[in-house]
């Protein structure tokens, strides 16, 4: 997911995560993760179940987010995480 405003990434991930825990959404949303490294300010990565469940939940916070789905394998996530 690409954020067009940096500044508000923490922010977004912090939703994110309430409506997890509000909305008992841990059978959609598996994982969420914000890479450490600079190139990657403006990206939080989220594994799903089902990107049209996740992508009609995300349009119903506050800060409606670049919904992009693009899979990713899991050496680039990896690389992304500097794992």
């Amino acid at each position: 997911m690409t954020l067009t405003q940096v500044s508000k990434r923490e922010l977004f991930c912090k939703q994110i995560l309430h409506a997890i825990e509000q909305e008992k959404l841990q059978d959609v949303i598996l994982r969420v993760e914000m890479p450490k490294e600079s190139v990657y300010q403006n990206l939080v990565l989220l594994e799903t179940t089902s990107f049209k469940a996740l992508r009609d939940r995300l349009r119903q916070l506050d800060y409606d987010p670049k919904i992009s789905p693009k899979p990713l394998t899991s050496e680039q996530v990896n690389r992304m995480l500097g794992l």
